[in-house]
């Protein structure tokens, strides 16, 4: 049990390990790029919490959206972009009844 616990080959310490002789390495060569250090984070990744505030301004959008008749105020409230990572969540939900935000309304709520 002594051999487990005190072991430093847990993934983290692998990771800090790799990480510190990548930094030693580029700084003792002189030349490096970001990419050759954070290679495995993905940045077109959105928070759980901007993907649940994209399906509530969806929600929001849908309610305004029964109750105006104005075309040009539609297609302002509407996205056509689905593909982004913040509608993640409305994406594996919907099943074509789930709406869309503008991605600006849904930037200014974000913001707030």
């Amino acid at each position: 049990l002594k051999e487990i616990f005190h072991s430093e080959s847990t993934i983290r310490q692998q990771k800090l390990s790799n990480l510190k002789l990548k930094v030693d390495l580029l700084i003792d060569e002189g030349s490096w790029e970001a990419d050759e250090i954070f290679e495995d984070h993905n940045y077109n990744e959105a928070s759980a919490l901007n993907c649940i505030i994209y399906y509530a301004i969806g929600y929001v959008t849908k309610k305004i959206i029964k109750n105006t008749s104005c075309i040009l105020c539609l297609n302002a409230l509407k996205n056509n972009q689905k593909y982004i990572p913040e509608a993640e969540l409305v994406n594996l939900k919907s099943k074509g009844g789930l709406t869309h935000p503008n991605i600006h309304l849904f930037h200014f709520f974000n913001l707030s």
